[in-house]
C-alpha cells in the first residue's frame, strides 16, 4: 500500500507540473514531464510482480480481496500515466509546435479545471493514506460537480468559437480534448477510492 501512495504521489506531482507544458511552451521540458512518468511504470510492474507473487500462496478471504483492490488501483495509477503522458504530453507537443495560444478565458477554464481535479487527487490520496471514509466520500462529490463543470466549459467555449475568435478556432480540439482527458483523470481519481475502500470490506457510498 506504501508503494501505491508512492505512484500515487509520483502521478500527482506530474499531474501538477502538466499545466506548466502549456504555459512554458518548452518541448524540453514536455519530454522531461514524459520521462517523469517512466517512474510510474517501473512502480506499477514491480507492484504487479509482488502481489501476483503473494497470490500464490494461501490468503484469507480479507487479504484476497486487498490483492485484487491494489491490483486494480495499481492498474488505475498507471492508466492516469498513460493519460498524462500519451494525452495530455502530445495535446502539449501539438499546443507548442503549431504556435498556438489560447484565449484568456480559455487558459482561465483550463487551469481552473486543472487545479480542481489535482486538489480532488491530493484528497484521494489522503483518504487512501488515512481510509478516512469522510474523505472518500467528499472526492465522490467532486466526481460529479466536475462532470458539471466540464459541460459548462464545453459550452462556454463553444459560444466563444460562434464568436470568431481566432484563438479559439486554432486550439479548438486541444481545448476540448484537455477537459476531457482532465476528467478522465478524475474519473480514476474516484475508482482508487473505491478500490482502497473495498480492500477493507466497504462501498463508497454517495
Amino acid at each position: 500500500k506504501r508503494e501505491i501512495l508512492r505512484m500515487a504521489e509520483i502521478a500527482a506531482d506530474v499531474f501538477e507540473r502538466t499545466i506548466l507544458a502549456f504555459e512554458k511552451g518548452d518541448l524540453n521540458f514536455v519530454k522531461f514531464l514524459e520521462e517523469e512518468d517512466d517512474k510510474i511504470d517501473i512502480l506499477d510492474r514491480e507492484t504487479k510482480f509482488f502481489l501476483a507473487k503473494i497470490s500464490q500462496e494461501n490468503l484469507t478471504q480479507s487479504q484476497g480481496s486487498q490483492q485484487i483492490a491494489f491490483l486494480t488501483m495499481t492498474t488505475d495509477l498507471e492508466e492516469i500515466g498513460d493519460i498524462i503522458n500519451k494525452l495530455i504530453l502530445e495535446l502539449a507537443n501539438k499546443k507548442i509546435r503549431k504556435g498556438y495560444v489560447f484565449s484568456e478565458e480559455g487558459l482561465d477554464e483550463i487551469i481552473n479545471f486543472h487545479r480542481k481535479v489535482l486538489e480532488n487527487f491530493h484528497l484521494a490520496i489522503a483518504a487512501i493514506s488515512s481510509d478516512d471514509e469522510t474523505i472518500a466520500r467528499k472526492v465522490l462529490r467532486h466526481e460529479n460537480e466536475l462532470s458539471g463543470l466540464e459541460e459548462e466549459y464545453r459550452l462556454t467555449h463553444l459560444q466563444r468559437l460562434q464568436k470568431g475568435k481566432k484563438e479559439t478556432f486554432q486550439t479548438t480540439s486541444i481545448h476540448l480534448d484537455l477537459l476531457s482527458n482532465f476528467r478522465r483523470i478524475n474519473t480514476k481519481i474516484t475508482a482508487l477510492v473505491a478500490a482502497n475502500l473495498a480492500s477493507r470490506g466497504l462501498l463508497l457510498k454517495d
